[in-house]
């Protein structure tokens, strides 16, 4: 991973060419060392942003395929796992969500 510049940078120009969602789904992986499926495949009900953590569920914590919406287990058992978001990453995951009522948390807007 480059320095933190290097990966908000790379953020920005996802969220301008794609989507705040796009963005947002790099912070939070360099950040948290989720991988990408986890993060894709991160449900609603799995964000606990009131005590700071997201959850990769062990049967259907990941996205498996990319070419269509489909969810499995993670790629390994130790990916089951709680995962601690650092306190900068709360408010705009948080506010992220509060604009999609869809399940799964990465919904494109």
């Amino acid at each position: 991973m480059g320095a933190p510049e290097q990966v908000v940078a790379i953020a920005a120009e996802a969220s301008a060419l794609v989507g705040l969602w796009a963005g947002l789904l790099i912070i939070t992986a360099a950040w948290t060392g989720a991988r990408w499926g986890e993060l894709t495949g991160l449900q609603r009900r799995d964000a606990h942003l009131d005590d700071g953590e997201i959850v990769t569920a062990p049967q259907i914590g990941a996205g498996r395929s990319q070419r269509a919406a489909r969810l499995g287990p993670p790629k390994t058992p130790c990916s089951a796992r709680t995962i601690s978001l650092p306190p900068f990453l709360i408010p705009p995951l948080r506010d992220y969500l509060d604009r999609h009522d869809h399940p799964h948390a990465e919904h494109q807007l």
